[in-house]
């Protein structure tokens, strides 16, 4: 991470390019900004580990990161104050909609973890809390006709990701729910 003045901020401008994407990230959230992409961002090897995000049900966050470059400034409160940090491990950051995007990412040998952070909400349940196999079983069925724009569960998602590495063959795949 580096401090820098946020006037005009580039990557050039904080000193680093975009990473290669080697994760997958299902959940673009706040959690995953402020824990997962800062800790990334600190790696010793942040240079080899970037990050595609995906958002959970709004667009317009991947769509502003995509404007700032995928950087980002995180405030880190701490006993002498808040600092504002710029995070850049963010190389790509995508609709959640966009599951082509997501299965060509699985389906890339170079991409080597898949991660999620979302909340309750991506796991669609009935008005009894059990799982909605209802929303799991109709993305199973567009997967199997072929139709990625109807795959809505983060579930489904997964499985066509999966399924494509598993067609083009590209090697193990870490998955850290």
């Amino acid at each position: 991470m580096t401090e820098t003045s946020l006037a005009r901020l580039t990557r050039a401008r904080a000193g680093r390019a975009a990473a290669p994407v080697a994760v997958a990230h299902l959940g673009l959230g706040s959690f995953f900004r402020a824990h997962h992409a800062a800790y990334t961002d600190q790696a010793p090897d942040a240079d080899a580990w970037g990050v595609a995000a995906f958002a959970g049900r709004s667009a317009a966050l991947a769509e502003r990161l995509t404007e700032q470059d995928g950087l980002y400034t995180l405030l880190v409160q701490g006993p002498d104050g808040a600092h504002p940090t710029v995070v850049s491990s963010v190389s790509r950051a995508h609709a959640g909609g966009d599951v082509a995007t997501w299965v060509d990412l699985l389906a890339q040998p170079t991409t080597g973890v898949v991660t999620l952070t979302v909340t309750e909400a991506a796991y669609h349940r009935t008005d009894d809390g059990a799982l909605d196999l209802g929303a799991v079983g109709g993305d199973l069925h567009a997967l199997r006709a072929g139709d990625l724009t109807a795959v809505s569960s983060v579930p489904g998602r997964l499985v066509a990701g999966l399924a494509a590495r598993r067609r083009t063959d590209a090697g193990p795949l870490s998955v850290v729910p």
